[in-house]
C-alpha cells in the first residue's frame, strides 16, 4: 500500500482554479444566480489563503528547527574549542619535557 501525501499547495491552487473558471462562467453569462453561488468565489479564496497559511507555518517550522539545530551546533564547538586549548596545554607540557 503506497501512502498518500497531501499536499496544501495543491488546496491553494484547486481553489484559484474555482475562482477563475467561475470569473468566466459568470464574465460568458452562463449562469444568473442566486446568492449561495455568488459566494462561491469567497469560498474559495478562503481555501486557497487556508493553503498558503498551512504553507507559511511548515516554513516557519521548518526555520525553527534550523535554529534550534545551529544553537546545539554552537554549543558543541564550545566544547570542541576547550577540549582542544587542554589538549594543546597537554602538548605543550610533553613539548617541554622532550
Amino acid at each position: 500500500m503506497k501512502k498518500i501525501k497531501f499536499r496544501w499547495i495543491s488546496l491553494f491552487w484547486l481553489g484559484i482554479a474555482i475562482i477563475i473558471l467561475w470569473f468566466l462562467a459568470r464574465a460568458l453569462g452562463l449562469f444568473h444566480t442566486p446568492l449561495i453561488i455568488e459566494a462561491i468565489p469567497y469560498v474559495a479564496a478562503l481555501i486557497s489563503l487556508l493553503g498558503v497559511a498551512k504553507e507559511i507555518g511548515r516554513f516557519f517550522q521548518r526555520f525553527e528547527g534550523v535554529v534550534s539545530d545551529l544553537t546545539g551546533i554552537k554549543l558543541e564547538l564550545k566544547g570542541i574549542r576547550a577540549e582542544l586549548h587542554s589538549l594543546d596545554k597537554r602538548v605543550s607540557i610533553v613539548e617541554m619535557k622532550l
